[in-house]
């Protein structure tokens, strides 16, 4: 026990003294020394003139002055001036004159004091430093600046220590790019270990890559979330998404297509590859638009060759056999034969299909211009032809100007009974797949038509009864509360592949209120995963913090959408659609 005692009395003073040790690495190791004659020593900054004087000398000692006699003086040994300096800066560093310590410093390294000193000084002080940074005066800001490279060689007991408060102090400068070297050393295992460290470094850090938001230099901002990265990486991926974004919107909003297209694939497929690959279906649709209003169709496709097959493929190919189909009609129209069937070759080449039916097509123009007036054999001929080669609406045009012919006229008559019975079946048949889809307000319209047309009396039969289906149907939907669920689902669902993200989202929101009860409720509650992410990430473009997503029940998992959560919720985009469903324009993102 009274060992224990002796111990926890003697804490303080053990304290203290490790207190005063520490402080003394901060001190030089030399200064002037005035050597009395009694055998005191006097240690402090000797005045100018001390050299001359004969009387007394004058040295300053921490806050105070002393006067020694001339006669009580055995020896004058100087100090170096660096060491002077030194002091210099501690005493300013005492009083608080930061400003004035960061002079002395810079002035103590050109007078030669020792590194280590000065490191050991500015790693005490370091603190203190980056709270006041912001408010030094310039010649102090630049002489700091200089300090800090001198210290590259420099080697203390706290290296670790020195170099993160190298890297705070060079941030709080606005140095950045002088902290690449620095963090490479320090590694993350550093910041692990000193999670409040990482913390203000990222916020300091994170300020400059806003700000460079404001002046719309991204490509600085993008250097900036590198180094946040090597201090905390998952923060570093989740601000890095949304940033990319961001910068792409304003890319294609400013018409920069090629630029957008080229960051999405340079920064974002790596980290976040879903989200990457949805901005590149967005803007090249975008980008698309914009060409057919110019009649640049070729230009277009070449944007989906170089970006969208490598990324995109199916989605590409899509668009590509589109855009040279429309290019071979341009040119069909213009007479251009020979430029229309290289345009339907390359279509085909994309997609076997693609441009088989409309290579026939332009040798059927070829064949009818080659038609005299009034040759309603050739008519006939041609018809043969078309009829052959699955041409129905061809066929039957040249049939019809065969009809009075004495001699071809009644088999004419005869071939166009043939099409119109195939042509009648082909469309019953597209209306009867609509109604087992469960489309029924688009089956009932098309039948509708279908009616108008006066198909003969054996189809308008099956039609009549086909109608009355689609309207039960549809009246038994009407009665049945899961039924009017699948009616607004697939609403919404149009209205997701539409590019009107807003309105599907209302019409799911409209579900979940209504029809919580249904089957329908949680196949929309899957659906409305989709419609988020496009909300989140129109959102994240904008430089907006998605909004809390949240179902009235306890069963969703769903909740506040961060950019961390973006590329985890964005998997399941593009795997709903399908050729006739990926011609959606980003409406709610412009």
């Amino acid at each position: 026990m009274k060992k224990t005692k002796i111990k926890n009395h003697f804490r303080p003073l053990a304290l203290a003294i490790a207190i005063l040790w520490i402080g003394g690495l901060c001190r030089p190791a030399f200064a002037d020394r005035i050597y009395r004659n009694d055998g005191r020593i006097v240690e402090g900054v000797l005045e100018p003139g001390w050299e001359d004087a004969s009387s007394n000398v004058r040295i300053r000692v921490g806050k105070a002055t002393i006067t020694v006699p001339r006669a009580q003086i055995r020896k004058i040994l100087p100090g170096g001036q660096g060491d002077n300096q030194m002091i210099a800066a501690r005493e300013a560093f005492g009083r608080r004159d930061l400003d004035q310590a960061i002079l002395a410093m810079a002035d103590g390294i050109k007078a030669g004091a020792a590194p280590e000193s000065v490191a050991t000084m500015l790693l005490v002080q370091a603190d203190a430093i980056v709270k006041s940074v912001d408010q030094f005066k310039p010649e102090a800001r630049t002489a700091l600046s200089g300090i800090l490279t001198k210290l590259d060689d420099v080697r203390i007991p706290r290296a670790d220590e020195l170099i993160a408060a190298r890297v705070q102090l060079h941030a709080a400068l606005g140095e950045f790019d002088k902290i690449d070297g620095l963090l490479e050393v320090l590694g993350p295992k550093y910041f692990e270990d000193h999670p409040d460290l990482a913390k203000q470094l990222a916020e300091r850090l994170e300020a400059q890559v806003e700000q460079d938001v404001l002046t719309n230099d991204y490509k600085n901002g993008i250097d900036t979330l590198r180094r946040i990265e090597r201090i905390d990486p998952k923060f570093a991926s989740a601000r890095k998404t949304q940033y990319v974004l961001e910068w792409g919107r304003r890319l294609r909003d400013a018409g920069k297509v090629t630029d957008a297209l080229d960051l999405y694939i340079e920064q974002l497929v790596d980290d976040a590859p879903e989200i990457a690959r949805d901005r590149i279906r967005v803007t090249l649709e975008e980008a698309e638009m914009t060409m057919r209003q110019r009649g640049q169709l070729a230009e277009a496709a070449e944007l989906y060759e170089k970006y969208g097959l490598g990324q995109v493929p199916d989605f590409a190919k899509e668009h590509l056999v589109r855009l040279w189909r429309d290019q071979g009609a341009r040119n069909v129209r213009a007479g251009k034969y020979d430029d229309a069937r290289e345009d339907y070759r390359k279509a085909e080449s994309i997609q076997a299909g693609g441009g088989a039916t409309e290579l026939l097509r332009v040798d059927y123009r070829e064949k009818l211009a080659a038609i005299k007036d009034g040759d309603q054999v050739g008519h006939y001929e041609l018809g043969v032809w078309c009829r052959k080669n699955g041409l129905s609406d061809e066929a039957l045009r040249q049939f019809e100007k065969a009809l009075d012919h004495p001699v071809v006229g009644p088999n004419a008559e005869a071939y166009i009974g043939r099409i119109k019975v195939d042509l009648a079946d082909r469309e019953l048949k597209r209306i009867l797949g609509m109604y087992e889809k469960g489309q029924l307000v688009d089956a009932l319209g098309a039948v509708q038509q279908f009616m108008i047309g006066n198909p003969g009396e054996g189809f308008l039969a099956q039609a009549r009864e086909l109608d009355r289906m689609i309207r039960d149907g549809l009246r038994l939907r009407q009665s049945d509360q899961n039924q009017q669920a699948v009616g607004l689902l697939e609403k919404a669902q149009r209205a997701y592949y539409s590019g009107d993200y807003d309105e599907a989202n209302r019409l799911l929101q409209t579900i979940f209120k209504h029809y919580k009860g249904t089957v329908t409720y949680r196949q929309a509650r899957s659906f409305y995963t989709m419609v988020r992410d496009r909300l989140t990430l129109a959102q994240l473009e904008q430089g907006k913090a998605p909004g809390a997503t949240k179902f009235e029940d306890g069963l969703t998992t769903g909740g506040p959408a961060t950019a961390r959560e973006v590329d985890r919720m964005m998997r399941g985009l593009g795997a709903w659609q399908d050729a006739d469903t990926t011609k959606a324009k980003d409406k709610s993102s412009k």
